[in-house]
């Protein structure tokens, strides 16, 4: 009899309590579209989290780059429907779609490491930041990406000597922020001297018009250059 009251009892508690794995477990595309993991901060689903992000800068993106070139636009001509015809076109979006593309594949490699990985470190980072570096590919703007690589380059840099600094891995001056200005201004005007195909051509000529150099006299510097260079 007694037997026979605990039997129920422990039946009673298993139908109250059900063990967790006869629960059924979301898959990681439930997961991604109406949850978050448990890393997560952000208030909506990772998905909505980060399809509002794309939405939000996609727009502004747009808006910005058509806004700034119709205006651009009005200052070098009077004639209004020749400034709209160059306005409206593909690159604004090409533009726009980078902007939102750059946040919104990083939240998404950032939501996906976190749940297959269960932890939130600084590889996750790293894997998610390369990851949205594809998002120049919307935009066929050769100038455009090689900006974007520059800076890119420059806080990488910095995050690089940030990191030996706080982990005490290597002495790091007191200073090291103006050592970094100085790197970055030297690497950039190596560049622009001497592979200035690989310079977007507006800070090329900014570059080269500061020193009071033209095309053909930094043609000339290069040849000077590559001679001495090639003698033994």
């Amino acid at each position: 009899m007694l037997s026979t009251n605990n039997n129920s009892g422990n039946q009673a508690l298993k139908e109250e309590n059900p063990d967790q794995s006869s629960v059924p477990q979301k898959s990681f595309v439930e997961n991604y579209l109406y949850g978050k993991t448990k890393f997560c901060k952000h208030q909506h689903s990772c998905f909505k989290e980060s399809l509002k992000t794309f939405v939000k800068l996609f727009l502004s993106g747009l808006g910005v780059k058509i806004g700034l070139g119709f205006l651009l636009g009005l200052l070098k001509t009077r004639n209004i429907s020749k400034t709209v015809r160059n306005v409206i076109s593909w690159d604004p979006v090409r533009f726009a779609a980078f902007v939102g593309l750059l946040p919104a594949l990083f939240k998404i490699a950032l939501c996906i490491l976190r749940h297959y990985r269960n932890k939130d470190d600084k590889l996750n980072v790293l894997i998610a930041a390369i990851f949205c570096s594809f998002s120049a590919l919307a935009d066929n703007s050769d100038d455009r990406r090689k900006i974007l690589i520059y800076y890119i380059f420059s806080r990488a840099f910095e995050s690089f000597i940030e990191m030996v600094r706080s982990h005490e891995v290597a002495p790091v001056p007191s200073n090291w922020g103006l050592c970094l200005g100085i790197f970055c201004t030297n690497f950039l005007s190596y560049m622009i001297f001497f592979h200035g195909e690989l310079v977007p051509k507006g800070l090329y000529r900014m570059g080269t018009t500061g020193v009071g150099f033209k095309g053909n006299e930094m043609k000339l510097i290069e040849v000077v250059y590559r001679g001495i260079g090639n003698k033994p």
